[in-house]
């Protein structure tokens, strides 16, 4: 990331913050709103600081203690903003381990999710810091039909439609040149709404961080195993050395998604892999298997070939978010309500070590590196 000079300061982001205003909601921003949303960004990282203006009135605001929520640098808990009910996403920050970093990037992810506006990404409300603990928090609308995992296992839900939602919202994110990463069931939240649309969310890590391209992503690879691409488990199977996640890991977990919406599945739980052996397998060129009612529950009019696309190995070969939501769109307009799933495996066996599982890529690395070896 191009930082900016120290000299620049929370004035400085609150003025930008300002012109910042005057941009219409839920458009696609145009060269000089990107330019002004960047230096917004390179501000608020500089600082770790965000505008008073987007702060929320702390009197106003309660919470309760039950975590409802948590990924690696955040947890979730219900709570009341002038007594609407919402969600508040709180900053874990480990001083002893880039404390300062990631309250940065929170800052900057902050800034880029208070200003860009769709109907299939959860609204930012607002920010809270608490001077005394040094906590930050997001506010955002309490979505009580929870996320889409939960929903379609107790609701009757036309799933093409909440798919095209899925694609639209992430569309919107890539036609302003965020990267999601990471993109799952939990992460997609159930409005409010009748009938109830999905919207995109982010409750594990994809806290924004620097890009050298220009594109927003992840700071690190640290999304769910069964949702990642091969490259970001193993980069060098790819000729690259950073796992930061892409807009094709996007499109790859996108397809996991689809699988998931409509068998009611975690990905992979018809092997009865344990996590480390899906990363192996994975990076291998293994993929899910083709449900055997595949048409009946969803998969027809060539929606199982393009889930298959946006698997492909290589990353430069998998479908835009345009074609998948052009997909998914044809799709919905002809497509049926669905009952809710049966239980079934939900989950995947993630009791092996970290140090297993980093065994498990190596051996893949190594295979694959043995494999084009023989082929020159």
């Amino acid at each position: 990331m191009d930082e900016v000079s120290p000299a620049f300061s929370a004035g400085a982001v609150t003025n930008v913050a300002s012109s910042l205003q005057v941009f219409g909601a839920g458009k696609v921003l145009g060269e000089h709103e990107r330019g002004t949303l960047n230096t917004m960004r390179k501000l608020a990282y500089n600082s770790g600081q965000v505008p008073p203006l987007y702060q929320v009135n702390r009197r106003s605001l309660r919470r309760e203690e039950t975590i409802i929520a948590a990924g690696t640098f955040a947890e979730v808990r219900r709570g009341r903003l002038d007594n609407k009910a919402v969600a508040i996403r709180t900053l874990r920050i480990d001083q002893k381990t880039n404390g300062d970093k990631h309250q940065k990037l929170f800052c900057k992810e902050c800034i880029i999710w208070m200003k860009i506006s769709h109907p299939n990404l959860l609204p930012l409300i607002g920010i809270d810091i608490d001077s005394q603990t040094g906590h930050y928090s997001m506010i955002s609308e309490l979505m009580a039909n929870g996320n889409i995992r939960e929903y379609i296992r107790q609701n009757s839900a036309n799933r093409h439609r909440l798919l095209e939602d899925i694609a639209a919202g992430l569309c919107y994110l890539h036609e302003h040149d965020i990267v999601h990463g990471d993109l799952k069931g939990n992460n997609i939240l159930i409005t409010n709404e009748t009938p109830p649309r999905a919207c995109l969310a982010d409750f594990g890590i994809s806290t924004l961080a620097p890009s050298t391209s220009g594109v927003t992503a992840t700071d690190n690879a640290g999304g769910t195993f069964l949702y990642m691409a091969p490259e970001l488990i193993a980069p060098s199977t790819i000729g690259s050395s950073s796992a930061r996640p892409t807009k094709p890991a996007d499109i790859y977990a996108l397809g996991m998604v689809i699988l998931e919406v409509l068998t009611g599945a975690l990905p992979f739980s018809e092997k009865g892999w344990v996590t480390t052996e899906v990363t192996y397998r994975v990076v291998s060129g293994e993929r899910p298997t083709k449900p055997d009612d595949a048409e009946q529950i969803g998969f027809g009019g060539r929606t199982w070939e393009l889930v298959e696309e946006c698997w492909v190995q290589q990353p430069t070969r998998r479908p835009k978010i345009e074609q998948v939501l052009a997909h998914l769109t044809r799709v919905a307009a002809s497509s049926t309500v669905f009952g809710p799933t049966p239980e079934i495996v939900l989950s995947v066996d993630a009791s092996e070590s970290d140090s297993s599982s980093e065994f498990f890529v190596f051996l893949a690395c190594s295979d694959l590196s043995h494999r084009r070896g023989r082929q020159h």
